[in-house]
């Protein structure tokens, strides 16, 4: 499960800034994540000591996706924090930071 928090919240990460579902493939040489996506995964359970193949998590992950994901957050009248998808665009970028920092450190 925490493979797959992980992966879900990259995605959405991915999703909003760029506009673009993430998609996931394999490179012919070793079965290696070939899109930018499955790459930034792969770089981010390493950082976290995660060992579960990457396959499972990401394809998980892309499927639990909708348009709302897609589209950028956006501070709405009464200020960012009180848009709900601006707050969890948030979270998901501390968790993430929090996350690469605590692996950086050991």
């Amino acid at each position: 499960y925490y493979a797959r928090t992980i992966a879900l919240r990259v995605a959405r990460l991915y999703a909003s800034k760029t506009g673009e579902q993430p998609t996931f493939g394999t490179s012919r040489d070793g079965g290696h994540p070939s899109t930018k996506f499955g790459k930034a995964v792969e770089s981010i359970f390493q950082i976290l000591g995660i060992e579960a193949d990457i396959r499972g998590p990401v394809e998980w992950a892309i499927s639990q996706l909708t348009d709302e994901d897609l589209e950028p957050p956006q501070a709405g009248r009464a200020g960012g924090l009180l848009n709900p998808k601006l707050r969890e665009y948030t979270e998901n970028i501390n968790a993430i930071v929090e996350s690469l920092e605590k692996g950086q450190a050991t």
